[in-house]
């Protein structure tokens, strides 16, 4: 009797499950002016390995300024390599200006194994995603700094610079060599840690900012700068260049 009580509670339980991820589904897609938007570029940086969160970006442009960016549905494919991704927006009512308005978004896909991964964006661009494995069970090659916020600086002579800002943690550890990745597209930065060997170690905030030329020779569009930061999660900016 106690054995057909507990399966009869389950069974009630799972019912209830079901019906009320049920009812979240239909409130998904009732929601008011929630629509797809499309994508125009998916913006991959290189070099992830098995250790790392993966992240890609999405660029795109709303038709006018009655379109507010909201969630963006990841599903992974059959294979288990790869992701389609679909983008959505709040279109809201009222008197929209009709300009177009660039966005952009990341897309954090988590830790993959090696392998190539595809990234399907409904009835949009795809591309591929590199994962390698680690060289070892350590989260990155090198030790990043805490980069918290980064700024995209226009030159007069039309070239772009990146400014990093953050906090290190320890007397002992410097912002070092900080390396530019040139991959088209995109531009990958790396701000490397230095721990100094001294006896006089000791915790305390060491503010550092630091100004970094990205590559002057870049095509006309948009781009992407992709930064990592020692918390493992990189992060990203969408600037558009003039070209030569």
């Amino acid at each position: 009797m106690k054995a057909h009580l507990r399966v009869s509670i389950f069974a009630a339980a799972t019912v209830a499950l079901a019906l009320t991820a049920s009812h979240a589904n239909v409130a998904l897609a009732d929601e008011p002016g929630l629509v797809a938007v499309p994508i125009s570029t998916i913006f991959v940086p290189n070099g992830f390995d098995n250790n790392d969160e993966v992240q890609v970006v999405l660029d795109g442009t709303f038709p006018n300024t009655c379109y507010k960016l909201a969630r963006t549905e990841v599903t992974p494919l059959a294979s288990g390599m790869g992701f389609t991704v679909k983008q959505f927006a709040r279109r809201f009512s009222g008197v929209c200006i009709p300009t177009f308005v660039p966005f952009w978004t990341e897309v954090t896909l988590g830790r993959l194994p090696t392998g190539e991964h595809r990234i399907v964006v409904a009835d949009g661009p795809e591309a591929m995603v590199s994962v390698v494995d680690a060289p070892s069970s350590s989260q990155d090659d090198f030790l990043y700094a805490p980069v918290e916020t980064i700024e995209l600086v226009r030159g007069a002579d039309f070239t772009w610079s990146v400014k990093l800002h953050g906090h290190l943690t320890n007397t002992c550890l410097e912002l070092g060599d900080v390396r530019v990745l040139d991959q088209g597209e995109v531009q990958v930065v790396l701000p490397i840690v230095n721990k100094l060997d001294r006896s006089d170690c000791r915790d305390a905030d060491v503010e550092f900012t630091k100004v970094v030329a990205l590559p002057s020779q870049l095509d006309s569009g948009n781009h992407l700068v992709h930064v990592r930061s020692m918390s493992g999660r990189a992060i990203n900016a969408v600037f558009f260049s003039d070209g030569d």
